[in-house]
């Protein structure tokens, strides 16, 4: 645990490193403070309490925080509101036992002081004078986070009661006398008299239900309320032949086009689950071809134990696509679920990403996912946003304010945290407006380019690239001129990077200012740059003009 410094301006240094370690733990499935479940103890009287925690159906599988007590049927007993740091975050226990045992509900008014008598001291005086009062102090909260009714409850066994005495916050002491066992009483501070209160008749609408087990971990549908892109992943097929599959190229590629969804399965030979899901796939493979969605299995395993993989696929006579994931594929999906769901858990097989035409990703499935639950999920591509993000729920409600959106920023880090730099890049927008602005200027669509070229130079952090962009770009629209301001630009941030200055030399040519395209080619060959032979061969061309 995280030791809070002693002194001001004192070393913390290790006081964030306990933070950092604490929350780490909290993102891989581990509990604040230990696994805690309730406990429940019997008076025995003279004897020690007994632990009856089992016997009495309290100690689940929760990590408990608070047990919040009230009357919520009215019917004299006591219900529970217990609440968890882990799910269910709420449980209601309606206490059905029956009991011949009397009780007694007081609520208390201030009108010196705070008006709900917070503070306040009540005894409960039995009829029997050798019987010790019942004593309650007015509270304020019951555990971490946590409030009980206000109503204050005494149970009274076969007793009855003489009176009830309340000191209040102030110190005053008033005693209340026409009090009778199993009445709720409202005392209003220096009134003298309890006044009689009868709760309402309502309607009791609740039904039990025997508790769950907590679903395991690695077994989840997760539905995204917006989409995300997908980042760039190398996959290699049966054959043998690596590609890749989404990014920003892709999606710029795909512009104007139509494409399919996708499910992409991670599966391994060693892995049961994975072989009942794929023969299940296989069965319903004419079902998901009508539904219109490509499957992708990808094995995970290594190339020294893939013959197996293979044996497998060609053996259930898997019909759709089937590759392998190549480089650090899994690395990337493991840590676009985790940033997702915001835990640091590492990836099941089986488990499955559900992709839209546009590479983006809509849902993914942590472990078995069946066929018919895939074809249903296809229908969330066509919501809008709000329909989406109500199926993105597992409950009805109303939001109080729409939830925020997933910044792309978050995803960024992530993988910059894990190392993996290329798909960090996917995530920032100087990359993707870089992107876009060459594949615009590829096209020919110049002044479209230079627009996301200097949105990239905006945004940063690829100012160099940038400049490169945009002065290639007015190039081409026959302004060398303001070309050769923008590499000058660049070359102010890095001198000696080789495309810049050789596309300067080009525009020094353009603008037939030879002595200064002979000086970038001269520079080229300080470097030892492979540009040097084209820029020389360029200048040889133009000699004679």
């Amino acid at each position: 645990m995280s030791q809070t410094p002693t002194e001001a301006g004192g070393p913390v240094e290790d006081y964030k490193l306990g933070w950092v370690a604490i929350n780490k733990l909290v993102d891989q499935g581990f509990s604040w403070s230990g696994h805690e479940r309730n406990c429940v103890f019997l008076n025995q009287g003279a004897a020690p309490f007994a632990n009856v925690s089992a016997v009495a159906g309290l100690n689940w599988e929760d990590d408990g925080r608070s047990l919040a007590p009230v009357d919520w049927d009215m019917d004299g007993d006591l219900d529970l509101f217990a609440t968890n740091r882990t799910g269910p975050r709420l449980r209601f226990l309606r206490n059905g036992l029956n009991s011949d045992g009397g009780f007694l509900q007081c609520k208390l008014q201030g009108t010196e002081g705070n008006r709900d008598g917070i503070g306040a001291r009540v005894e409960v005086l039995l009829q029997d004078s050798e019987a010790a009062p019942l004593l309650q102090t007015r509270r304020a909260g019951d555990g971490y986070m946590a409030q009980s009714s206000a109503w204050m409850h005494f149970g009274l066994g076969a007793e009855s009661v003489q009176a009830v005495r309340v000191t209040w916050p102030n110190g005053q002491t008033e005693d209340f006398s026409t009090v009778q066992a199993n009445q709720r009483y409202l005392l209003v501070q220096g009134s003298g008299k309890a006044k009689p209160w009868t709760p309402p008749v309502a309607e009791q609408k609740l039904r039990p239900s025997l508790p769950e087990p907590p679903r395991a971990r690695s077994s989840a549908r997760v539905v995204l309320a917006s989409p995300i892109p997908m980042p760039q992943l190398e996959v290699e097929s049966a054959e043998g032949r690596k590609g890749e599959l989404f990014g920003v190229e892709a999606r710029i590629k795909a512009e104007g086009r139509i494409h399919q969804p996708i499910l992409l399965q991670l599966w391994a030979s060693w892995c049961a689950p994975c072989t009942q899901e794929m023969a299940a796939f296989t069965t319903a493979a004419e079902d998901l071809a009508a539904a219109g969605v490509e499957v992708l299995a990808l094995n995970i395993e290594p190339e020294d134990s893939r013959a197996k993989a293979r044996e497998m696929v060609e053996s259930m006579g898997w019909p759709h696509l089937s590759g392998f994931a190549a480089g650090n594929t899994v690395e990337i999906l493991d840590t676009l679920q985790g940033a997702i769901l915001r835990q640091d858990i590492r990836i099941p097989v089986p488990s499955s990403f559900l992709i839209d035409g546009n590479g983006n990703l809509v849902a993914f499935y942590l472990g078995r996912v069946e066929p018919d639950q895939i074809v249903q999920d296809l229908e969330l591509m066509a919501l809008p946003a709000e329909e989406r993000i109500e199926r993105a729920l597992p409950f009805p409600g109303r939001w109080f304010q729409q939830p925020p959106e997933q910044s792309p920023m978050y995803l960024e880090r992530k993988f910059s945290d894990r190392g993996l730099h290329a798909a960090a890049r996917e995530y920032q927008p100087g990359w993707i407006h870089l992107q876009f602005g060459r594949a615009l200027a590829a096209k020919g669509q110049l002044s479209s380019a230079e627009e996301q070229f200097r949105m990239a130079l905006a945004t940063g952090p690829y100012v160099v690239d940038a400049y490169l962009g945009i002065g290639k770009t007015l190039h081409l629209q026959g302004r060398p001129t303001d070309a050769v301001e923008q590499y000058k630009q660049a070359l102010q941030i890095d001198e000696n990077n080789e495309s810049v200055i050789y596309f300067l030399g080009l525009a020094h040519l353009a603008r037939k200012d030879r002595p200064a395209a002979q000086a970038q080619l001269e520079r080229l060959r300080a470097l030892e740059s492979s540009l040097a032979a084209e820029l020389d061969r360029r200048l040889q061309a133009t000699a004679s003009d």
